[in-house]
């Protein structure tokens, strides 16, 4: 193997593995979460049964969603 062979395997691709996993993690927790809030807030508004205010329309918009659904 040559210098340059040997260098991207054992610098370059673990290095660009390992950046690639940290994303795709990083954004499988952030769904996650995301899912977790949106039905915490359909819960909480079918609760207090009063309609979804615009603001968490806006940055949830699966709440609205979740609330339809619960009702049928």
């Amino acid at each position: 193997m040559n210098s340059i062979s040997k260098f991207s395997f054992y610098y370059i691709l673990p290095l660009t593995m390992g950046f690639s996993i940290g994303l795709i993690l990083r954004d499988h927790t952030t769904n996650d979460i995301n899912k977790k809030v949106s039905m915490s807030l359909a819960n909480y508004y079918e609760f207090i049964d009063e309609e979804v205010e615009e603001s968490m329309k806006d940055e949830y918009p699966e709440v609205s969603k979740l609330i339809h659904l619960n009702k049928n």
